[in-house]
Order: C-alpha cells, then structure tokens, then sequence
C-alpha cells in the first residue's frame, strides 16, 4: 500500500522539472507547427510560381509557333499579290483595245461610257443587270470602233447602203 501511495502522490503533484520539459515541449511543438504551416505555404507558392513559369513556357513557345505561321503567311500573300499583278499586266495588255476608261483618257474627247450614265438612273434602270450589261457591251463596240478608223468607216457605209437599199 504505501508504493501505491507514493505513485498517487506522485501523480498528483508533478515534478516541477517535468512541468517544465513539458512547457517547453509545448513550446517547441507549437513552434515546429508554425514553421511547418509557413513552409507549406512558401512550397505551395513555390508550386504555383513552377505552374506559373510552365504556363509562360507554353505561350512562349505558342507566340513563337504563331509568329512563324505569320510570317509564312505574309510570305505567301506577297508570292499571290505578285502572281496576281503579273496575270493582271497580261489581261490588261489584251484588254486594251476594248477599255472604256483607256479610251476615256486617251483623248476620246467627250466619251462617257454609256454604263456610267445607265447606272446613275433611278433605281428601277440602273439596278437592272441586264440593262448594265448591254451597256457595257455598247461601250466595249464603241471603243472598238473609236480605235479602228476603217471599220467605223465600213460599219457606217454598211448602216447608210442598208437604208438606200430600203427606202429604193
């Protein structure tokens, strides 16, 4: 009976060593805690700042793969805007006997392509493709005619025969 009295006296008053192993303990512990919740927290900014850095990478190296397709496609529309300015050069050299604003600025005088007039009419001509499209037909034949003297000659001999031959 009396070591089991020692031990309930002794648990019921604690030594004051022990007290203090057990405050610093405490101490130390709460301590450790607040390091390990700081150190989580730089590891976890340290883990966004790697996502960060890797998503900077990727549009990196996205800006520089669209950069290049940019400039492969500016290249090809300079090779399709040449290509099309040397097509156009060559239609324009067959064209010109039959250009309304050549023939309009070659010194025609007082030529108006016919289309011009036809298209400022009130909506219910002008508007009308198949009347546009006669009159372009009628200024391609005038400046053909204005460009060949012998057979505007020849069509007005063969306008002025025909009505001779009519009205005999």
């Amino acid at each position: 009976e009396a070591s089991t009295a020692t031990a309930s006296a002794a648990t019921a008053t604690p030594d004051p060593r022990i007290e203090q192993e057990m405050s610093a303990l405490k101490a130390e512990n709460a301590s450790l805690q607040a390091r390990l919740q700081s150190n989580n927290a730089a590891l976890l900014r340290s883990s966004d700042q790697k996502q960060k850095d890797e998503q900077i990478a990727s549009m990196a190296t996205e800006l520089a793969r669209v950069k290049e397709s940019l400039a492969a496609e500016k290249r090809r529309a300079t090779q399709l805007e040449e290509l099309a300015a040397s097509q156009t050069a060559g239609n324009k050299k067959l064209d010109d006997d039959h250009d309304m604003e050549a023939a309009a600025l070659a010194g025609g005088g007082a030529f108006k392509p016919l289309v011009g007039i036809v298209r400022s009419l009130p909506p219910a001509l002008g508007n009308n493709a198949f009347i546009n499209e006669t009159a372009k037909k009628l200024d391609k034949a005038a400046v053909a005619l204005d460009a060949r003297p012998a057979i505007r000659a020849a069509v007005i001999l063969y306008i002025v025969l025909l009505h001779l031959v009519l009205l005999i």
